[in-house]
């Protein structure tokens, strides 16, 4: 027998139904008034955790305790008395714990009081987790909708250990849906397991706000809560409307399509019903009823157009839907994971026209048979409606074995299940809309083919079928409207034909627009006869432009907000002879190429050598791949090294590429913007020239780091360095950069003292290679040195080394005839304070002279004919900042021979028993024409690209 029901204290936990989990309760309040809140421990399961008590309140500071641990003895509160009301509204009462699903079992009270007299009715939840102590207790919460309907439902001698309470007008559902099953279903455990949940608050429509006292009658409508928002709380029981009904087909061919409709004041399950074969009722074979959950507001179902055998419903067959609501106050109360509820549950309404009506429904006969349990329940099936006066719907606790197994399959009816009991108000809120034949007449529309034709250009080609369904002969009229995107012209003139059945003349004055009749040939002409289940084919031909400059929406073949027309859309349409039309479109987007970018610097930045100043030019290349027209805009920044000024920037178009003139105002800093919106189509390349003219500084106001084109840490520029950025629709930005140094690389050459001639009658030269950096940045370079000795000069050893700094590795084989290579991959460090650095080579030859060489091939002039004179030495630099060349030649000694005890002629320039001549030798200098033509020295720079 039922134990006898905990009287309500304002506001406190049923007696034996305590908490220990996550709670959020809720309470009205008004200025002037008071509350009391009180949180204490009554017991703990190990391994709980700390909590936290928080009240949030209109206008005023939230309050928090955190008194409660996972150690405090029983007894320990979180307690406020006499919190002042400072503005009237809704505030928050929540018990937390800080990590974990639950806390400390406690009980709790909450007291909205009015000059010290508690004012019941006032404490709410949407959703209550408790806990039961030892045994069991009966208790009755009220259940408030925000469309008035209220519900009393009483638990008697009710045991969840850990249970839910939550009500919605959904309860189990279809998972993905909020349409209810209307049946109990097992967890997730074991072999029975069903797929059903239940919605989380709010997910499908306001969940019930769940009293824990009658609620009070001096409750508003709405207030406002601790957060600004506005709740509803007592609203008046309204019954719901089903209004504005329209259906939308989905094509002309079958009844499939969108219905539509409004539902106000109503939340909840209903069903659209379909009257297949269009005589007046819902209940025949072809007909169907189609359970449906409206959210409320607007409301689209989405029809497959089958009749209730599963057949096609052809548009030629009337049909009519019935969008029905037959109840309201729909309520679900999900018992989850309840060991024992010996005495039932009671459910009476409170409100309106359905108050004081105790109907309950339920069905839990698809649990019947699963598992072993050691409870049931009386009466499984509670479809037809019971009344729950006193208690129904029960199942008792175990005797001799546990109730709470919590494995599927033993344990009491409740436990590890979703009991679900329902009840609601009968109404009858409907909309009908009846869906009309659409005529006999079918039409389809086709874009068979885009050509791309070049400059924007594209022949598109569609073709149209009108289609008799009838099985007698029709006749119709044929239009047809272009309705492409923004921007997009027709060019030249539309072509149509027919093409099946061969013989029907189309209209030659048609254009898509003004006119836009295909068939009859011209206005005011009798229709087209159509034999019974025939088609007829035409085709149309148009050539549009799509410009660059168009969005991408203009031709994405979504028509949006304010749009008219998009892509290549065409809309066909047939007008039968009792004026039914039928419609159909289709559409192509064109194409747009994708515009790539490269960067590059011109040859190498050039110092001019008069005023100092570099000029730096740089080329940009725009190039669309793929069909169509495209835009794109370019910016283009000059991020220099610090310390390097530009003194004028200037940007131009190849007018041979078809780029657009760029922008006047662009300086490569406070203006970037080259272009902005240049039309290009695909295959074709723009091309545009900046030339910089900057300077760099001499000294340390440049430094290598700022030279070198390697942007380092905290550095916004460095060298050349020039980044060109190209913006398409529909793609991502594109950044390309070049960059050269400030480097002034040069090479210079010059024989070394007078060449000497040995005892052994062999001459030895001896030459420098000087090779210099002016500028900041850096250099790499090889370095070659070819020997070009007069003819009958040859050389008997030839080696080189590095004579400054002296660390640079040399080519241990150059011999300056097979083997011209010296040195390869040096770096050339920039000046760091305006001191050129300077790397240094000797190179040393022994070479014999015949005696009596011809004055010609010793004399250094570089005679018609002549591949080498005198000692002539070339070196050759190659840097990526440019190759250069430099000579430097001695004349060679003259050699004459005395014969063997005849007394020397110059005693100072000759040789015993050799008669060698060893008179003055020429010097070779850098830059220096000396008198007689004793030395020459020539060097030439050309740049190569970076």
């Amino acid at each position: 027998m039922a134990g006898p029901i905990a009287p309500a204290l304002a506001e406190s936990n049923p007696v034996g139904l305590q908490i220990r989990g996550n709670n959020t309760f809720s309470l009205y309040a008004e200025a002037g008034e008071t509350v009391d809140v009180n949180f204490t421990v009554a017991g703990r399961y190990s391994g709980t955790a700390d909590a936290v008590v928080t009240i949030e309140r209109p206008g005023a500071a939230p309050l928090t305790c955190a008194l409660i641990t996972n150690t405090s003895p029983v007894g320990t509160a979180c307690d406020w008395d006499d919190l002042p009301v400072i503005q009237t509204g809704v505030w928050s009462v929540t018990y937390a714990a800080t990590s974990g699903p639950s806390a400390a079992t406690v009980d709790w009270n909450i007291s909205v009081q009015d000059a010290g007299t508690s004012v019941p009715g006032r404490v709410w939840t949407e959703r209550y987790g408790a806990t039961s102590a030892a045994g069991t207790a009966s208790f009755s919460f009220w259940y408030q909708s925000e469309f008035g309907d209220q519900y009393k439902a009483t638990y008697l001698d009710y045991n969840g250990v850990d249970s839910i309470f939550v009500a919605d007008a959904t309860g189990l559902r279809q998972p993905g849906t909020c349409d209810s099953v209307y049946e109990s279903g097992q967890m997730p455990l074991g072999p029975w397991g069903d797929p059903y949940t239940t919605p989380m608050p709010g997910e499908c429509g306001d969940p019930y706000k769940i009293f824990f006292a009658a609620p009070s009658a001096d409750l508003p409508v709405s207030a406002t809560r601790w957060d600004g928002a506005s709740d509803w709380i007592l609203p008046p029981v309204v019954d719901p409307t089903i209004s504005a009904g329209t259906f939308t087909p989905a094509n002309n061919t079958d009844q499939s399509g969108s219905l539509a409709f409004t539902s106000t004041n109503f939340a909840g399950n209903m069903n659209i019903l379909v009257d297949a074969n269009n005589d007046g009722d819902f209940t025949d074979p072809v007909d169907r009823t189609i359970p449906y959950y409206s959210a409320g507001g607007g409301n689209s179902f989405a029809f497959d157009g089958l009749d209730g055998l599963g057949a096609l419903i052809p548009s030629t067959q009337p049909i009519s839907f019935r969008a029905v609501a037959d109840r309201t106050g729909e309520i679900h109360f999900v018992n989850s994971d309840v060991e024992v509820r010996a005495g039932g549950i009671e459910v009476i309404a409170q409100r309106g026209p359905n108050a004081g009506n105790p109907t309950l429904y339920w069905n839990d006969v698809p649990l019947v048979g699963e598992g072993t349990r050691c409870s049931t329940t009386p009466a499984p099936d509670g479809t037809a409606g019971i009344d729950s006066t006193g208690g129904v719907h029960s199942w008792a606790d175990c005797v001799g074995t546990a109730s709470n197994r919590n494995d599927g399959i033993n344990g009491s009816w409740g436990d590890t299940r979703n009991i679900n009991d329902w009840t609601y108000r009968p109404i009858n809120a409907f909309v009908d809309v009846e869906v009309a034949v659409r005529g006999n007449l079918a039409i389809d529309k086709t874009v068979t083919n885009t050509t791309y034709q070049g400059q924007g250009n594209w022949l598109v080609n569609y073709e149209i079928g009108v289609t008799n369904l009838a099985a007698a002969p029709s006749e119709y009229s044929l239009a047809d409207e272009f309705q492409f995107g923004a921007g997009y012209t027709v060019v030249g003139a539309p072509v149509t034909a027919n093409t099946a059945p061969s013989g029907i003349v189309t209209n030659a004055a048609f254009d898509g627009a003004a006119d836009q009749l295909i068939a009859p040939a011209a206005a005011g002409d009798p229709l087209v006869p159509i034999a019974a289940s025939a088609t007829h084919t035409y085709t149309v031909a148009v050539t549009v432009n799509a410009p660059g400059i168009s969005s991408i929406e203009a031709g994405d073949c979504t028509l949006g907000t304010g749009e008219t027309g998009t892509g290549f859309r065409n809309e066909a349409s047939a007008t039968g002879a009792a004026e039914d039309t039928v419609s159909d479109t289709d559409c192509a987007s064109p194409g747009r190429p994708v515009v790539t970018q490269t960067k590059e610097v011109i040859g190498v930045p050039s110092q001019d050598a008069a005023t100092g100043d570099w000029f730096i030019n740089y080329r940009i290349t725009e190039t669309a791949t793929g069909d169509g027209a495209t835009s794109y805009t370019l910016n283009d920044a000059l991020a220099y090294g610090a310390g390097i000024t530009v003194n004028s920037a200037v940007a131009s178009a190849d007018p041979a590429s078809g780029a657009p003139d760029p922008s006047q105002t662009w300086n490569g800093a406070s203006d970037t913007t080259l272009v902005t919106d240049a039309e290009i189509f695909g295959g074709d390349t723009h091309s545009y020239v900046v030339a910089v003219r900057a300077t760099v500084p001499d000294g340390t106001a440049t430094t290598p780091s700022a030279a070198n084109c390697d942007l380092e840490t905290g550095e916004t520029g460095t060298g050349f360095l020039n980044a060109a950025t190209v913006s398409q629709q529909g793609a991502e930005d594109e950044t390309d950069t070049a960059c050269g140094e400030p480097a002034a690389v040069s090479i210079t050459k010059a024989v070394v003292g007078t060449p000497t001639v040995n005892a052994d009658g062999t001459t030895t030269v001896n030459y420098d290679i000087t090779v210099t950096n002016a500028g900041p940045g850096n250099a790499e370079y090889d370095l070659d040195d070819s020997l070009h000795f007069g003819a009958g000069i040859t050389v008997k050893s030839a080696t080189a080394t590095n004579t400054a700094p002296g660390n640079i590795s040399t080519n241990t084989g150059w011999n300056g005839t097979s083997t011209s290579l010296i040195a390869e991959n040096v770096v050339s460090e920039g000046s760091s304070d305006g001191t050129p650095v300077t790397h240094v080579y000797r190179v040393t030859v022994i070479a014999t002279v015949p005696p009596a060489q011809a004055s010609a091939a010793a004399d250094c002039t570089l005679d018609a004919g002549e591949t080498g004179t005198g000692l002539l030495n070339t070196a050759t630099l190659t840097s990526d900042r440019g190759t250069g060349a430099a000579s430097a030649c001695a004349d060679a000694p003259k050699i004459t021979i005395t014969p063997a005890g005849a007394p020397l002629a110059n005693t100072s320039g000759s040789l015993a028993n050799t008669g060698m001549d060893a008179g003055p030798l020429a010097l070779g200098a850098l830059a220096l024409f000396l008198l007689g033509g004793a030395a020459i020295t020539t060097a030439k720079i050309r740049r190569r690209q970076n």
